[in-house]
């Protein structure tokens, strides 16, 4: 039986619609079965289970979706439409209800918009693409490599300390310290100093790397509790700094002295801004550059309910930490180190943004995080959340920057149907197919298919389709050998093009960064807070660390130095 889909006839099988005829309307998506929305012949509508109904028979392979249920009855009307198609009098639509095309499931305007002419060219939503059999020139291969660079300045790089500081937004240390040391003055504290703002941090990542159970004092415990076996942690004697100095610096830490209602994130923006800025000072990034989210884990208040609660809270199902504030992120895809950050902070204030209204959130990202490397013929390589069409022609016009990325529901003027039709002849694993487009100033641009275990969609001007090296994957299977069950390890290769290559070299970078973040260091698992402005510090703090450790092992390793216990995290 063919897939149900809008303006299918179907005739009820069950014993309440037996004999009854009638239209989907609408398509109710549960977890274990569908329901519809049928329009019946006499007129009523009821919402009836997929096991209720079933596809007529007689009808035709054409889709009644626009035209009314009684109209469709008369066989007048099926041989009119034949004629007209015959004739090419009109342009009808084709609404095919087959089950083995996942093409039907794109938006209606998807549909309607692709059209194929006799030469194989392909119009999507106003775009001409044309198959292309080969691409053998890289339209960025005039840009010079350029290894990642770091701005040492007075540190010399000898430790992975120094990196640290390297990365540390120091600009804003003055205002931390003097907005902190304002609180501690009213509760009548001690003030502190730069050497023991540090020592602080140190002592948080001291909690994060040797975790113990129980309150804080745990820490500064300098015996061990009878019949309990291990070490005392003494972080007293260890670091020279007392519990209770310790919580006074935690309850008083604060980055800004005039909190406004007008910015509800003025709490962390000077961290956020700092650390944007001392990256564009101290790092030179390579040529390609990864742009994705990342996720500040949050259980705690939201803004809505609570007048201290986070301004906005973001839900992603599929993340592992899906609850909390996003944070859109760009990363050198050499060495791993993040350059910029940029809060999601709720629908209307991202609206607000620069390029928000003209080209929607997923373009408007992009354009801004890469707005300082503008004319510099970087790549940008970014998932479905940012890639379209739209974002690779405007990053072109606005910025003079190459673009690849995994088109999925982005797929305005994509040729995604056709794409997708070609996948759906099971193609050989490793096979593709291309399609070439212009842009405004002349240049090319790409949208190929790479058959994998589920189609590769990609936007893409850079690359080309000369072999590349083949995506190794590493696969077990249980054998018998002598009467004994064992795992045999054996690795399954798939060819690719080069420009797939390309794309899926630096594409997870900014996931490593977050498992190392969440995974390794996982500060934010040690560190309890009911304040959010402390639980986004210790995620930049994290992502300080984790660029401080990329950033040593990244140069040790051209210098040919590593050493492996300073580099393991």
């Amino acid at each position: 039986m063919g897939k149900i889909t809008v303006g299918c006839r179907v005739r009820g099988k069950t014993k309440k619609y037996q004999g009854k005829v009638g239209v989907v309307s609408a398509v109710h998506r549960v977890s274990r079965q569908n329901s519809y929305d049928v329009t019946w012949t006499n007129g009523s509508q009821d919402t009836v289970a997929a096991r209720a109904i079933e596809l007529e028979r007689r009808a035709s392979s054409e889709n009644t979706l626009h035209e009314p249920p009684n109209l469709m009855q008369d066989p007048a009307y099926t041989s009119f439409s034949e004629l007209l198609r015959e004739s090419n009098a009109a342009i009808v639509a084709d609404f095919s209800s087959s089950s083995n095309s996942s093409a039907a499931e794109d938006t209606n305007a998807s549909s309607s918009s692709d059209e194929q002419e006799e030469d194989d060219t392909v119009i999507a939503h106003g775009r001409r693409w044309k198959p292309c059999h080969s691409v053998l020139f890289d339209q960025g291969s005039h840009v010079q490599p350029r290894p990642t660079r770091f701005y040492m300045g007075a540190l010399d790089g000898s430790t992975i300390a120094k990196y640290f500081y390297l990365m540390y937004p120091m600009p804003t240390l003055k205002s931390t310290l003097a907005c902190t040391n304002a609180n501690l003055a009213m509760q009548s504290h001690r003030q502190i100093k730069v050497g023991d703002w540090f020592k602080w941090i140190g002592l948080r990542l001291a909690m994060a790397v040797e975790p113990r159970s129980g309150p804080l004092r745990v820490y500064w415990e300098s015996e061990c509790k009878e019949g309990f076996v291990g070490t005392p942690a003494n972080f007293g004697q260890r670091y020279g700094m007392t519990r209770h100095c310790f919580e006074q610096v935690l309850y008083c830490m604060s980055f800004t002295s005039d909190p406004t209602a007008e910015d509800p994130w003025k709490p962390i923006r000077p961290i956020v801004d700092g650390f944007n800025e001392r990256r564009k000072r101290v790092v030179n990034p390579g040529n390609i550059l990864c742009i994705d989210e990342c996720m500040s884990a949050w259980k705690g208040r939201e803004s809505k309910y609570c007048h201290d609660g986070l301004p906005h809270k973001t839900k992603i199902a599929r993340k592992p930490e899906g609850k909390g504030t996003e944070i859109k992120s760009i990363a050198d895809g050499q060495s791993g180190v993040l350059l910029g950050l940029e809060l999601v902070e709720g629908a209307v204030r991202q609206r607000e943004k620069l390029y928000a209204r003209e080209y929607g959130e997923g373009t408007s990202v992009v354009l801004r995080l890469s707005e300082h490397y503008r004319g510099t013929g970087r790549t940008i390589v970014a998932d479905s959340a940012f890639a379209s069409v739209k974002t690779l022609v405007q990053l072109e016009n606005r910025l003079g920057l190459f673009f690849m990325g995994m088109v999925k529901t982005a797929s305005v003027e994509y040729p995604k149907k056709h794409l997708l039709e070609w996948f759906n002849t099971a193609p050989r694993r490793g096979d593709f197919k291309v399609f070439s487009s212009t842009t405004e100033h002349g240049n090319q641009m790409y949208a190929i298919c790479w058959a994998d275990r589920k189609p590769m969609t990609i936007i893409s001007n850079r690359g080309t389709t000369l072999p590349g090296s083949d995506s190794v994957r590493t696969r077990h299977r249980l054998i018998e050998r002598n009467g004994l069950v064992e795992t045999m390890r054996y690795e399954k290769r798939i060819s690719r093009p080069q420009m797939v290559e390309l794309f899926f070299s630096d594409f997870s970078t900014i996931d490593i960064h977050d498992h190392y973040r969440q995974g390794s260091l996982a500060i934010e698992r040690e560190w309890i807070t009911r304040n959010w402005t402390h639980r986004l510090f210790s995620i930049i703090l994290g992502m300080i660390v984790v660029d401080a450790f990329l950033a040593y092992r990244y140069d040790m390793s051209n210098r040919e130095q590593v050493d492996g216990e300073d580099c393991s995290f």
